[in-house]
């Protein structure tokens, strides 16, 4: 709760200097948002680190390959990362080159995706 409240507050902090300087100078307030974003991520580094813990033991404890925990989160990871670069693209008016991202990401997921749905074709023909 108390990393969310941070957030928030650096969120608004950032978003209120970077508009207050975005007509005087459009590149700095780009910049100034792209490293609110990077300090926002930092808070979120202590809790996803716990939940990658946490489901790295429960996947121990039922039995599931790290191959398929493995590939979720790296899609996970992946659409974080897209999903950031594609709105700081867009931010600064670059919409050609955020969708060309966004396409990026959805290939680059499909990609580590792969062994997961392979997996899951082994099964259902091992059912038949």
């Amino acid at each position: 709760m108390e990393a969310v409240l941070k957030g928030a507050a650096l969120a608004v902090l950032g978003a209120v200097l970077a508009l207050s300087i975005k007509k005087e100078s459009p590149a700095i307030s780009l910049l100034l948002a792209a490293a609110c974003a990077v300090l926002l991520l930092t808070l979120a580094l202590p809790p996803l680190t716990e939940g990658v813990n946490t489901m790295l033991e429960l996947s121990r404890e039922a039995g599931i390959s790290y191959t398929a925990l493995g590939a979720v989160l790296k899609s996970l990871g992946i659409a974080v990362v897209t999903r950031l670069g594609a709105d700081t693209l867009k931010e600064a008016g670059l919409l050609a080159a955020s969708s060309a991202l966004e396409l990026l990401g959805a290939c680059a997921a499909l990609a580590v995706s792969l062994p997961l749905i392979d997996a899951v074709l082994e099964l259902i023909r091992s059912l038949v």
